[in-house]
């Protein structure tokens, strides 16, 4: 690498640099930070951003935005709407994992297979006597447990 091509470099990174202190970021190098590596701070968000990310949320339509139950979950049951399947079971004594969730629009083929749902569900697996069975719930019918292994 001949030194024009070094100096290019170098007014590249000054350059960042430059953008970078613009936009309110701050570099930290304290020696904590420099053992591991050095880093940019972000400024502060503003209440203003803040409250404009929340109304953003807001305006997102449901389909579109993040799953309030995350993958890998666990939870038990505290309700269930009238005919499902783990009704014949003793389901409050189990405790299962989110295999996903979803979002069901009204009207769509899967509300139409849940009986009219829309909302938000939680797709998660439950062995039967031979084989494991998928079943859907609301999210109003669950209850998200933190520490479930008792």
């Amino acid at each position: 690498m001949d030194n024009q091509k070094v100096r290019a470099h170098l007014r590249k990174g000054e350059l960042a640099v430059k953008l970078l202190e613009s936009l309110g970021y701050s570099y930290d190098d304290s020696k904590v930070h420099l053992q591991r590596e050095p880093r940019w701070i972000a400024p502060a968000k503003t209440e203003l951003e803040l409250f404009k990310e929340q109304l953003q949320e807001l305006l997102t339509p449901p389909a579109k935005r993040t799953s309030p139950v995350r993958d890998g979950a666990s939870f038990t049951v505290t309700s269930l709407p009238p005919g499902h399947y783990l009704n014949a079971y003793m389901y409050r004594r189990y405790v299962f994992t989110v295999e996903s969730s979803e979002w069901i629009a009204p009207g769509s083929e899967k509300s139409e297979k849940l009986k009219g749902f829309s909302g938000w569900a939680v797709h998660f697996e439950m062995r039967g006597t031979a084989r494991k069975q998928g079943l859907w719930l609301p999210l109003s019918c669950i209850k998200v447990t933190p520490n479930a292994d008792f």
